[in-house]
């Protein structure tokens, strides 16, 4: 037996835990059993503390001399990238949006509206998937742009009739908003009873704050009563697993103060209904300092002694970087050119092809080549580093840009505000809670 290559160990005043990242499992240890098991032999440590090494083993913390993780690793990712039975579409029922928020990466284009004739394309491109039998589980994002603009006559009538022809072909439909949640009113709730999706809603500190930045292009409108009125309506109306809201909290060092006023407006609120996750503003990415890393942590601390289970960061613990990095995952714009990724403005540059009429893909292999060609864990800093299995490198777009070379700037380590050992006690806890709420 040998220790695993990915093991990362987070010391205590009375007690210390192992972080597996191969397993994504936590195990909790006495400091005297920690220190021995990084001292001793694997066969002194079984000998002197057995039951402990078979739970480090049923961690795999302690693995088989022959088991080759990176070899796993690599093989998983091979799998998920091309063999997946996911079927994933990033869809855009517009690039225009309602808000005027000054950090948005993208370039909104007033007026834009996907037409009858590109959703029936979508219709037929699923259908034409059904009938080949090419996925199992499917999962249709609505991006933007605001997706709730013009929600009777787009999203809602193309997310009902996939649903239906989905789920009466015995296969799974999950779908996912992206939204300011500013558009959302009782008529819209009614609808989304029945389509029972995600949501991610996003806050800007407290009302002081939020309502300086979510403001309607027309008029300055503010923003936070409602969203915060929508976000309650929702948990209260829509029930069922598949049915949850990541509450986004955006921050940078002037909001950090001001975010336990949203805890106090959230209490009520069904702790399995509501995920927080906190992002700081990437413009500010360089004014982080230690005493705004205190200040994450401690507003991070209340949330959890309130019972709402919170994160940060970009590790999704997937086989792979990112979802769009997988064969089977597009992104269709409003005018039916399909894209790869929906962390860029969509534009001709991003373009890498179009939806026919007959529901097939026209798409270029050769831009698709030079995205898959190489995993994008695949450099010295990615296979060197603990965290690789839960994290598996920057995203295939980033990669792109860099022309194919790590650097600093695009790891995603960047992506918490915290150290990370600060990160990964709050990741205990976090999944310590949702043990506990499953039962």
């Amino acid at each position: 037996m040998k220790k695993s290559n990915y093991n990362i160990i987070i010391r205590g005043e009375k007690a210390s835990l192992i972080f597996n990242s191969f397993t994504n499992s936590y195990i909790a240890l006495s400091n005297a059993v920690c220190d021995a098991f990084e001292s001793l032999s694997i066969e002194d440590f079984k000998h002197k503390y057995e039951n402990s090494y078979h739970k480090l083993c049923d961690n795999g913390v302690i693995i088989p001399k022959t088991k080759d993780e990176l070899a796993i690793i690599r093989y998983r990712n091979k799998v998920a990238t091309f063999g997946s039975r996911e079927l994933r579409i990033v869809v855009y029922p517009t690039q225009d949006c309602n808000l005027k928020c000054w950090y948005c990466y993208e370039n909104h284009v007033p007026h834009t509206r996907m037409k009858k004739d590109t959703i029936c394309k979508i219709i037929k491109f699923v259908e034409k998937s059904i009938n080949e039998n090419s996925f199992d589980d499917f999962y249709i994002t609505l991006f933007g742009g605001e997706p709730f603009i013009d929600f009777d006559t787009i999203a809602y009538p193309l997310l009902k009739h996939l649903k239906e022809v989905i789920e009466k072909a015995g296969k799974k439909f999950s779908a996912f908003f992206v939204t300011n949640a500013s558009l959302i009113n009782e008529d819209i709730i009614n609808k989304l009873k029945i389509l029972k999706p995600h949501l991610q809603i996003t806050l800007d500190g407290n009302k002081e704050h939020h309502d300086k930045i979510r403001i309607y292009k027309d008029g300055n409108k503010p923003t936070y009563d409602h969203i915060l009125w929508v976000i309650h309506r929702l948990s209260q109306e829509i029930e069922g697993d598949n049915f949850s809201i990541t509450l986004r909290i955006n921050y940078d060092n002037s909001t950090l103060d001001g975010i336990p006023e949203i805890l106090e407006r959230i209490k009520d609120i069904d702790r399995k209904k509501i995920f927080v996750h906190f992002e700081r503003v990437w413009q500010t990415e360089n004014d982080s300092t230690e005493q705004t890393r205190d200040l994450l942590r401690n507003v991070m601390k209340r949330f959890i002694k309130a019972g709402f289970c919170v994160g940060q960061g970009t590790f999704r613990g997937y086989p792979y970087s990112c979802p769009s990095d997988i064969n089977n995952s597009i992104v269709i714009n409003y005018d039916g050119s399909i894209h790869k990724c929906n962390g860029r403005t969509l534009s001709s540059l991003t373009k890498y092809g179009i939806l026919n009429d007959d529901g097939s893909l026209d798409i270029d292999e050769n831009l698709l080549a030079k995205r898959h060609s190489v995993a994008t864990f695949e450099n010295k800093e990615c296979l060197n580093c603990k965290m690789l299995p839960v994290c598996m490198g920057p995203c295939s777009q980033k990669m792109l840009e860099h022309d194919g070379k790590w650097s600093k700037s695009i790891c995603s380590l960047r992506s918490i505000d915290t150290s990370l050992n600060d990160y990964l006690v709050t990741d205990f806890w976090v999944k310590s809670m949702i043990q506990k709420y499953n039962g």
